[in-house]
């Protein structure tokens, strides 16, 4: 399979197209933005990926083309036109959420919906409506928690290779087909221990040869010293997603680990889960117990219930990551509470990103003015603090409208709508009214 190019001018007159060449040791949010739009294929109201590449022999430069969507975001309209009335936002939220619901449905959740990634789209002539609008920038897009099959997997890479958490076989994306097929001088479908290092690293991912050696020796399961198209998948889905793991921590900071390992073995080489427990409450990271037994399953191969300082490492920089990438991606006033307080995402926190979504582009406002995390945390994460009635704020909103918004944004994720598309259909309802 030859090896994709970056499109050319002519080409990038019908398309839009970004490119980006990532730092060593790091997957940017263009690339990972790529990989969800590949999962999404047709969902409606998501803007179209239509290729997605990286030039291997251009250090890494990553490319995505998608879809040219002509139109304005809806934050421009809100800007340039004043609060839109009820029923254009009603019809920008229908379609939101029928894109959110395709997303969820994939095992993928959104993070960071708002009205600058909303696109408003002049539909033909003669449609029944004047505008449609679609979803962009999944960039920060990353999988469920909880649930079965590929909604368990955590980080977005690991989900869109098909990675189920129960050693299920991925499926190749064409991207990393693509720069795999031109290190396979054999054409056998594998490539040697020395040319793994080399692929990785024309996906931004810089590792020693100390790290490519742990590395290879873990997924080369049948240990013929050659990965296979599916091993690597399985090796890159793991550096891609956990990008502060044990093999991107510098030696100081790996020694603080092991400072505190240390104190908390007491002598011995291995923790117990109990002492595990304890390493990460010392280090401000206090996982709830069903991660806890999810690192356990993943890291004590051998079912021992003793995890040695290596393991530790790699738990550590798992949850790390779990904790970090659910809690601060996004843009702050469009948050859900769990996420100022650590809690897990579900189809609920994208609801209430719907919820203040509507709430800015009726009123011109947000629910609650947040400018960072400390008031964030203060406002969003404490849950004894309503966001206010739109009905004191905009006079004359329809009730049945200010109620849907309402239920959207309770600080408690439970008693918000179950879905993208129980909050849809109520909407819908509410228009018919209008």
């Amino acid at each position: 399979m030859a090896e994709r190019v970056a499109p050319d001018e002519e080409e990038a007159q019908f398309v839009a197209v970004k490119l980006c060449r990532p730092q060593p040791g790091e997957m940017p949010l263009m690339a990972k933005e790529g990989l969800a739009m590949t999962r999404l294929g047709d969902v409606p109201h998501c803007a179209r990926l239509i290729d997605m590449g990286v030039v291997a022999r251009k250090g890494g430069l990553c490319w995505i083309m998608m879809e040219h969507l002509v139109g304005t975001s809806l934050e421009e309209v809100v800007v340039t036109r004043g609060p839109l009335a009820v029923k254009e936002a009603c019809l920008a939220a229908i379609d939101v959420l029928a894109a959110l619901d395709g997303m969820h449905a994939l095992g993928l959740l959104h993070r960071d919906v708002k009205p600058m990634n909303v696109m408003r789209v002049p539909l033909a002539p003669g449609s029944p409506r004047a505008w449609s609008y679609k979803l962009v920038d999944f960039g920060t897009a990353t999988g469920l928690l909880g649930g079965t099959g590929a909604a368990r997997a955590v980080g977005l890479p690991s989900l869109v290779l098909g990675l189920d958490g129960q050693g299920g076989s991925a499926a190749v994306p064409p991207e990393i087909e693509a720069v795999y097929a031109t290190l396979d001088a054999g054409g056998d479908g594998r490539i040697r221990e020395a040319e793994v290092g080399a692929l990785l690293q024309s996906f931004g991912l810089a590792l020693s040869e100390e790290e490519l050696a742990v590395l290879t020796q873990r997924y080369d399961q049948d240990g013929d010293r050659a990965i296979d198209v599916e091993e690597f998948c399985a090796m890159y889905a793991e550096l891609a997603a956990l990008p502060y793991s044990a093999m991107a921590m510098d030696a100081d900071f790996f020694a603080s680990l092991g400072e505190i390992f240390v104190s908390i073995a007491q002598g011995s080489d291995t923790l117990s889960p109990a002492q595990l427990a304890e390493c990460f409450a010392s280090l401000a990271r206090q996982p709830t117990e069903a991660q806890l037994q999810r690192l356990l399953e993943k890291y004590d191969t051998n079912a021992d219930g003793a995890i040695d300082l290596h393991e530790f490492a790699l738990m550590y920089g798992e949850l790390a990551h779990l904790q970090d990438a659910l809690t601060w991606a996004g843009t702050h006033g469009f948050l859900c509470p769990e996420a100022y307080n650590g809690g897990a995402l579900s189809a609920a926190s994208d609801v209430y990103s719907v919820g203040a979504m509507l709430f800015k582009i009726v009123s011109g406002r947000l629910p609650f003015t947040v400018t960072g995390a400390t008031w964030g945390q203060g406002l969003v994460g404490d849950l004894t603090q309503k966001a206010p009635n739109l009905k004191s704020v905009v006079f004359n909103i329809p009730p049945e409208f200010a109620q849907i918004v309402a239920k959207a944004l309770r600080k408690d994720a439970s008693r918000r709508y179950g879905s993208a598309q129980e909050m849809r259909r109520a909407l819908q309802q509410c228009l018919a009214t209008l």
